[in-house]
């Protein structure tokens, strides 16, 4: 399941919100192969928000405990990060980050590497 902040959220004046406009923190379902190709629609859509331009991106890619799931390398090439063709991560801070939620392997690393590469204000 795809989840994102209310657009409420996003349009929002306030000093908070501008914590949102830095950063997107997006979970993959390393283990859903069929729906794979709906989250990178979802999150192209996403990074299209001129809210949100510039934002520092966390992907987490969640399941990675399961033997079928794909692998982080696996969504950047799925998700078309790499080349010419990078679309909305071209000119961004991005990372992949393996993780398990079940266990939270994974999870700090994320985290760690995002508060190290937040945009300036």
């Amino acid at each position: 399941m795809i989840r994102r902040p209310p657009r409420s959220t996003l349009s929002s004046s306030s000093a908070a919100s501008d914590v949102y406009k830095r950063q997107v923190i997006f979970v993959v379902d390393s283990n859903d192969v069929n729906r794979v190709e709906l989250a990178k629609k979802e999150l192209d859509r996403l990074l299209t928000d001129p809210m949100l331009s510039g934002a520092t991106l966390l992907v987490l890619c969640n399941k990675q405990d399961l033997p079928n799931r794909l692998t982080p390398n696996q969504i950047v090439d799925a998700f078309g990060f790499r080349g010419s063709n990078a679309g909305a991560v071209s000119g961004r801070n991005w990372f992949l980050q393996g993780c398990c939620a079940h266990s939270g392997e994974g999870l700090f690393d994320g985290l760690d590497w995002l508060c190290k590469h937040l945009p300036n204000q």
